[in-house]
This record gives structure tokens, sequence and C-alpha cells, in this order.
């Protein structure tokens, strides 16, 4: 059973009369005149007007079947076979349009980028609406955006909604997207339901693929995928990027990172520039072999105090949005401690540590009190505490130190003098780990312990960075505090025996360092070496960092920020396009929370009240969409063999034409105009033939005449 794709020029085949209105109007007529002496020539000259008449005959039959061919085949006739639709011609469709516009899209091409390629194929489809058909539209990040909660009739309105259809700063989620079709779709009543997906398909989306499409053939519904490239694609970019090291006047900081080559092809001399404070203050160039990681990092020194911003830039690729990566961070004026000691000890080892230029010459600002005034203490005005041990506290006064965590504080533990239930309780609560009790070594053997597997790109080590471990100075411990770790707990540096002797840890929104043993000279020759000054005031700055380095956040991702109800009034949100928005503070306990969730681009956001800068937020892009992993036409349909009601149409096919040719069938153009043509070669045989013929009668009859 054939369709017609074009049945409007059918009205051509009336151009079939013309051969036989030619053929009826032309006939010879012939004078009949009898000789008696051509009497046995006239059975011979019959024989041969009739062959005459058949070939003639032949020639209007096959005049009439080429114009019959041509007209048919610009009709653009179609056999439902396969997988063809079983709806007729005039049956009403409806088209669902599911366009990617996630930043990987925004992929340069030869042709252009990824997005404005599908949008061309998305008004390709439009040719194929007639009226009648249903037409929805969903565009898709990590939240799909229905154009309408209804179909449109109307294709001038979905053609405008493409052209105004922009890239976003968010990873796709097919799965989503997906859901989001399925649910406009399936209110639809028409039998015939198509889905069109326009993206850059990755080999982890598959297993959604093979999952929606069962769903889309279980409801009768068509997926079509539109290939947009098949260029083999190459990106590289910046992964991650951290702030770590001394916030501190005149001291070094780093700025840690990875960059990735997400394709196969090697990259020589990657141009990687940091950027501090809107000015290009470094750079460095990089070699990448095919898919490698690497690190990076650049060592600066801020003398000014207060906020600061920046990013690190690589070399511009076919993909931009992941060129980028922006970190910020505060250096404060001053940083708040409290010292909580035993003032029975016998050297001041902390206080001068923490002060070693003397009072009010120093960034940190140090409070000292006895651990029996502790629970007197407002905590709030601090940053960091630092107990010289747990002598004199108690269970009461450890629990007040949960609210000074959760709000982002930091505190630095010396396991010397104290009861064991107490370090029991701080191993368990701030440590996730377990205190097995304490040992003594001053008798036994050596008489000591050294340190040794220290984490020296940890901030708190960093002025032994580049020192080869073997060389780093010896200390002696004669007692310490034997811990087993839990899983969230993070071991810094072990002692010669084996145990740990330096842990970190989080709780709530603080960070905990704990040293398992003490300065004391009981304990250890710790405070009386060169690396102790540098040791506690690197753990001090590490300690506060959290409170006053700004987070990296996610493109999308929904931020909360706590401040001190006092200080701050009105705020406004300051996007990288220094677009305000304001913000309605809400208050809790005894602070005002911010929730942010305008962050739909990267870049570095500003939280202002009035014409006070009184945070800064780094928001970059999730990169889980940057690899380009290569995933050719013919693997795709390997994968997706059992998906017969999922249909892949290539980069370079006509999409209006494939999808007439699905919905109604097999198209015979082709056969029709080589069937055509092979008919015009016959006739003008037939026709040179029949001439001869012609031109031999004529002279037949001349003869007769003349005798």
């Amino acid at each position: 059973m054939f369709s017609f794709l074009y049945p409007t020029l059918l009205w051509a085949l009336l151009a079939v009369a013309i051969p036989i209105s030619i053929h009826l109007f032309s006939r010879q007529r012939v004078k009949k005149i009898d000789f008696s002496s051509l009497i046995f020539l006239k059975s011979l000259e019959k024989t041969r007007l009739r062959a005459i008449k058949i070939k003639s005959l032949i020639l209007l039959l096959i005049r009439s079947l080429i114009i019959l061919f041509v007209v048919l085949a610009f009709a653009r006739p179609s056999a439902r076979t396969g997988f063809a639709s079983k709806l007729g011609a005039n049956a009403k469709s409806s088209l669902l349009f599911l366009i990617d516009n996630s930043y990987r899209m925004g992929y340069e091409t030869k042709k252009g980028s990824l997005l404005s390629l599908a949008l061309k194929k998305g008004e390709e489809l439009l040719k194929t609406y007639q009226e009648g058909d249903e037409l929805y539209l969903v565009t898709y990040n990590s939240i799909p955006q229905k154009f309408l909660f209804y179909p449109t009739f109307d294709s001038s309105l979905i053609s405008r909604a493409l052209r105004e259809t922009e890239l976003t700063f968010e990873p796709a989620n097919l799965d989503r997207g997906s859901k989001a079709g399925f649910d406009l779709l399936a209110q639809s009543k028409n039998e015939n339901k198509e889905i069109y997906l326009f993206t850059e398909l990755k080999n982890r989306e598959l297993p959604f693929l093979e999952r929606w499409n069962k769903i889309f053939k279980d409801k009768g519904m068509k997926l079509f995928l539109v290939r947009l490239s098949d260029e083999l694609k190459e990106n590289w970019g910046i992964k991650k990027i951290e702030v770590e090291g001394a916030l501190e006047k005149e001291t070094p900081f780093e700025i840690k990172g990875v960059v990735v080559n997400y394709s196969q092809k090697p990259v020589q001399s990657l141009l990687l520039s940091l950027y501090l404070d809107g000015k290009r203050v470094s750079q460095t160039n990089l070699d990448l072999k095919g898919g490698e990681e690497k690190k990076f990092d650049f060592t600066q020194q801020t003398i000014e105090a207060g906020l600061h911003s920046g990013y690190v830039e690589i070399s511009d690729d076919n993909l931009l949005a992941d060129n980028k990566r922006f970190f910020a961070f505060n250096l404060p004026e001053k940083i708040e401690v409290l010292l909580v000691e035993d003032k029975g000890g016998k050297e001041d080892y902390l206080r001068l540590a923490l002060n070693p230029k003397g009072e009010g010459k120093n960034q940190i600002e140090l409070t000292q009190i006895d651990s029996k005034f502790f629970s007197r203490a407002e905590l709030s005005n601090y940053q960091v505490i630092v107990f010289s041990s747990l002598s004199g506290i108690g269970s009461e006064d450890l629990k007040r130190l949960d609210k000074f965590l959760n709000s982002g504080g930091g505190v630095l533990f010396f396991f010397g003098k104290g009861e064991e239930d107490v370090y029991a309780e701080v191993c368990r609560k701030y440590l996730n780990s377990t205190l097995k009790g304490k040992s003594d070594f001053s008798g036994k053997g050596q008489g000591f312990l050294t340190l040794e597997k220290m984490d020296l790109f940890h901030p708190v080590f960093q002025p032994y960075k580049g020192l080869d471990k073997t060389k780093f100075p010896q200390l002696k411990f004669f007692s310490i505090y034997e811990v087993t770790p839990g899983k969230k707990a993070k071991v810094l540096a072990n002692f010669s025996s084996g145990v740990p002797a330096l842990l970190e840890s989080s709780s709530g929104s603080g960070k905990v360092l704990a040293f398992l043993s003490s300065y004391e000279p009981e304990f250890s020759d710790l405070g009386e070496h060169t690396i102790f000054v540098p040791f506690i005031r690197r753990s001090v700055e590490y300690l506060c960092s959290s409170l006053f380095s700004s987070e990296e956040f996610l493109v999308g991702e929904k931020i909360r920020k706590e401040f001190e109800s006092p200080k701050i009034g009105k705020v406004e949100l300051v996007d990288p396009d220094n677009f305000k928005v304001a913000l309605i503070p809400e208050p809790f306990k005894d602070k005002l929370v911010l929730k942010l969730d305008e962050m739909k681009k990267p870049g570095i956001y500003k939280l202002q009240s009035g014409d006070e800068v009184i945070d800064q937020i780094a928001v970059n892009l999730d990169t889980r969409d940057s690899d380009f992993e290569p995933l050719t036409e013919a693997e795709l349909k390997n994968n997706l063999k059992d998906s017969p009601n999922l249909l892949v149409i290539g980069p370079d096919q006509a999409l209006d034409q494939e999808v007439l040719r699905t919905r109604y069938g097999k198209e015979l153009s082709r056969n029709f105009l080589w069937l055509a043509l092979i008919f015009l070669i016959l006739e003008m045989y037939l026709s040179k033939s029949r001439k001869k013929d012609l031109e031999h009668f004529s002279k037949g009859e001349e003869i007769a005449q003349t005798s």
C-alpha cells in the first residue's frame, strides 16, 4: 500500500492524456487505390502495417508510463514497511522538541556552536508541520524548562522560541529533561507521538536514554536522537581551584588547582594566567597528554587586608565556559584567638609563639585565660580557640564548643595534662576516633619517639613543603596519647611508632586539629624547637580560613550565608555583570540568614550592605560535561540495537525528509525515476525503429502508385 508525501502533485497525472491526444489526432488518412498488378504485395503490406501500428501503441503506452512515473516520483510515494508508521498521510502528529541548552552545547564546531546547529535542525523539523499537529518545546540543563504546559498549534510561536533559546552554564540532566518531555506528551490524544532529542550525547547518559526509551515505547511514543556533529572534539579546562597557605599580611599563599585535557589529542604549552583583584599577576605553561590531569600552583603575597578575588584562565579552545575558575578569600585585619591554658605551666610557649612581636604588633589578637574560667568566656568573640591541655576542662565545658564549631570556628587541641575520659570524649565527639590510652616512652629503650610521614603539602607544614622528609627537624616525644582514627579523621603526621600524631577533622562548619602530645617539656621538646612558632601560626591561620575564605560554589547551587544580626542591614547580591538583586535576611536564633539561589553563571558575586561589601562568593562551573568522549554513530546504534523505537538521525541527513520517511514508510521516488529513465531509453529505441518502418512503408506506397 502506498502513501504520498506530496499528494497535491498528483493532479499532474492529467498530463498522461497528452500523448494519447496526440496519437488520436495525428493518425494519417490514406486513400486506397487497388492495382491488379500488386495483388500479391497487398498481404505483405498489411502485415507490415500491422507491426507499425503495434509499435505505435507500445510507444503510446511507454510515453504515458514515463509521464506517470515522473509525476509519481515528484509526489514522493512511500511504502509502509518495517518501522514505518501505520498512520495515513492525513493523520495528526504530536511533536516534542527536547533541546539541551547546557553549557556543553556552546562547543564551537566548524559549522557553528552545537546549540546553533540544534536550533537549525529544529527549524528543519518545523517543515513537517501540518495543520492540526500539536507542538511542544522543552529546554533542559540541570532543570528542564517547559515553553508551555499545553500544546500549541502555531509553528511560528515555536520558531520564535527556538530563536530565543540561549545557552546556560549548568550541566545537562537528561533524566529530568526526558521526564519533563514525557509528562507533556502523555497528555496528547494523537496516536502519532514523536520526541526529538537535540543534544551531544555522552556515554554516561546511555542508561538514561535506554530506560526512558522503553517508557516511551510502552506509551506509543517514538524517540528521534538528532546527532549534531561528528567532529572529533578537543577541549581542556580547569577542574578545581583552591587557596592554601597563611592568610596573613606579607605572608605568601598559594593558588592551587587541576587542569584537564578532556580530549585524546595532546596539547603543548597551554598557557595558564593568574588574575588577582583584576590584574594578571602570574602565568605559566603546561604540556598535557591526551586525557591527562595535571596540578598547577601559583605562589603570591598579599599586603592589604580585606576581601580579595581572582581567577585562573587557560588559553582559548572550542568550549570557553570551562576555561576560567574563580576564587575569593578575606585577609582579616585581626584574628581573635582565645588561649586556654593552665597557669601552672612552667613555660609560656604558646603565648610567645602567637605573639612573637609583642602585644598590639601582630595580626593575631590573643586573649589568654585560665582553664577554670573557660565557662565564663564569650566564645562568639573569637575565631580560634587553642587548648594547651584539657587540664581543668570538663564535659560541660566541651558542650559549649558545639555552637562555636557550628558557626565556623576552629579549635586546636594539645593532648597533655588532664583526665583521660575528657580526651576520650574529644576523640569521639570531634575527631570521630577512639582513644586507646596514654603511653610513656621516657624509660624505654630509645626513650622517645620522633615525627614522620608528615603531609608536607598541608598548609600547617607549608614552610617545609619542598624539604626532603628525611631532613625534617627531629622532634623528641616522651609521652603520647594513642588514638585509632575514624574514617572522617585525616592523619597529617605519625609518630615513629606508627600511630597518629596530628589529626584533622571537621565539626559543623568548623575545623578541628588535635596534636596527640603536648609541647610541655615532660611530653616533648616541641615547645623549644624552631618548628613550633611557624607550626602554631600556620595552624591558627588554617583554622580560621573557613571564616575568611569564600567557599567555592557551583552554578545553580543554593547557598546559605549567616551573619551576626547587628552587623548588616539591607543586603544586595551583585552578580558578575554588576546586576543587583535585593535580598531579605531571615532571622535565625541570634543570626541573620541569607538564602541565595540566583547563581546562574560563573564568576565573583558580592554581598553588599549599603556601600560596604560584606562578603564575596566564588561560583564556578560544574565540569561534569566538559569531557567530550568520542561516541560514533556506529557505537551508538550498537549500544541501542535493542531499542527499535529509537531512531538516530545523522548530522548530514535532512531531518524533515527522514521524519516524513519514518512516518509514511520507505520513500520510492528514486525507484520511479529509474523506471522513467529506463522507459525513456526504451522509447528512444522503439521510436527510431518505428521511424525506419514508416520510411520503408512510404517508399513502398510511392512505388505502388508509380506502377
